[in-house]
């Protein structure tokens, strides 16, 4: 078997990203990752009120941000998927709030408010309309939403598999050990592209996902089909963006244990009996106030164990014997999560993500007829995130994002130690590995050995 170790992956991606506006007219709107709130305040006329104060504040955080109007427009961007309130107030006319409305990731929700004449310590409360059409963008593609991620059944819980909710998707070209969808059809290298809190999560070639998350820590996901904005690069297919969960006012989380066994299976062709399998799925995740309505936390950890085995049954069992039977084939997928969100004032958000992902694979590719060409396998992840977005003025806001980024692929034959560093090989490991065989069809006709009915032999480490 051929051993290789992929070069590992460094990554650190500064983005500072500028958006002015100028005047309504000029106005960006949200796209891709990015949503905002934005209207105008208005008497019951439909004269425009020049010196409004806007407060947006999440019903869930308790965080706050405020805007004084003054040509009677307001805008808030970028904001976070969550439930939102809206209060007005202005000299002259009675206060007003509009509560439930919802923002979903890369949304755009306008909500234009009405103020009537009266004292500013009466408060008119309504309940807010949160249009499930964005009629501000071409962009091709859906979302999938917490409660979809939460209620909807996901063998693995592998929240991307929810992707194939949404038209122009499939699987059918993902790699069995890799959770990955593929969009308008992309297949090959460069297809599709992933972001996470704004920063990329792609393989630089794969048109994979670098790192996966545990389902308890994502929000919510879109899928960008066709037609996305220019700034996303690095695929030719299409695009899905991620939020990772923040904390909230209030202390929760969940915990949870799947398990499957051998005798929920069947045996393969090559199996006279049900082998021994065991596979356990378990984590928990939790989120809450460090400081209420100003910092919070949100933890994810999930773990999957696979107790299994491969089988190997060469056909010929008078010549291979001690080469068939089952044999051990133990693997891990291990992730971890964490976030902190904090609102440093009125006009200054930060937030600091960290994510790793273990994973452990054994005698990958044998099997059947053959112990030829498998091996094990490492694939160890690491992203370190950190955001900062201030808004300077209603019409100007900075938003920086950091990554590090670490990624690898070490590869080895499975009977030896799978290295981690190839230039530090030495003599023994080297003596580790032994001949891997593949059983070739032999003819029973004559009780003669024919020429080519010999096994093959070939180094595991060619």
């Amino acid at each position: 078997m051929r051993s290789f170790l992929q070069g590992r992956i460094w990554s650190i991606v500064l983005l500072s990203l500028f958006t002015a506006s100028f005047g309504l007219l000029s106005r960006a709107y949200a796209q891709g990752a990015d949503a905002d709130v934005s209207g105008h305040v208005m008497d019951n006329s439909g004269a425009a009120i020049v010196a409004a104060h806007v407060v947006l504040t999440n019903m869930d955080t308790g965080v706050s941000r405020e805007i004084d109007s003054t040509d009677g427009a307001y805008h808030f961007q970028p904001v976070l998927p969550g439930h939102y309130s809206l209060i007005v107030t202005a000299n002259g006319f009675s206060r007003k709030a509009v509560t439930d409305l919802i923002v979903t990731l890369g949304g755009h929700l306008g909500q234009d408010i009405s103020l009537s004449i009266g004292g500013t310590s009466d408060t008119v409360t309504v309940e807010g309309f949160s249009p499930q059409v964005n009629t501000e963008s071409n962009e091709v593609g859906g979302g999938v939403s917490n409660d979809q991620i939460n209620k909807l059944p996901v063998n693995t819980r592998q929240y991307l598999n929810l992707a194939l909710l949404i038209p122009g998707t499939t699987q059918d070209a993902s790699r069995t050990f890799y959770n990955n969808v593929q969009i308008g059809g992309g297949s090959a290298f460069y297809s599709n592209g992933f972001q996470v809190d704004g920063v990329i999560n792609t393989w630089a070639e794969e048109g994979e996902p670098r790192q996966n998350f545990p389902q308890g820590a994502v929000q919510e996901f879109n899928v960008l089909v066709s037609q996305y904005p220019a700034e996303y690069g690095l695929s030719v297919g299409g695009v899905i963006t991620v939020a990772t969960k923040s904390g909230t006012n209030k202390f929760h989380g969940e915990a949870f244990e799947l398990f499957r066994q051998k005798a929920l299976n069947r045996p393969t062709p090559f199996q006279s009996t049900n082998p021994s399998f065991l596979r356990n799925q378990f984590g928990a995740d939790i989120g809450g106030p460090i400081i209420h309505d100003r910092t919070h936390f949100y933890a994810a950890y999930e773990r999957t164990q696979t107790k299994q085995v491969y089988t190997v049954a060469t056909g010929h069992p008078e010549f291979y014997s001690v080469n068939e039977g089952n044999f051990d084939q133990p693997s891990y997928d291990q992730m971890l999560t964490g976030r902190i969100d904090h609102q440093i004032n009125n006009r200054q958000l930060l937030f600091v993500r960290y994510a790793q992902e273990w994973n452990k694979y054994t005698f990958q590719g044998c099997g059947g007829n053959s112990v030829y060409d498998c091996y094990n396998g490492l694939i160890p992840r690491i992203s370190i995130v950190g955001g900062h977005t201030w808004t300077l003025n209603p019409n100007f806001v900075n938003e920086f994002h950091f990554q590090y980024a670490r990624a690898a692929y070490e590869l080895g034959p499975p009977s030896a130690a799978i290295p981690t560093n190839p230039t530090s090989y030495s003599r023994r490991y080297w003596q580790h590995c032994r001949p891997a065989t593949s059983f070739q069809a032999l003819s029973t006709a004559s009780p003669t050995q024919r020429p080519g009915s010999s096994p093959a032999t070939r180094s595991m480490m060619s």
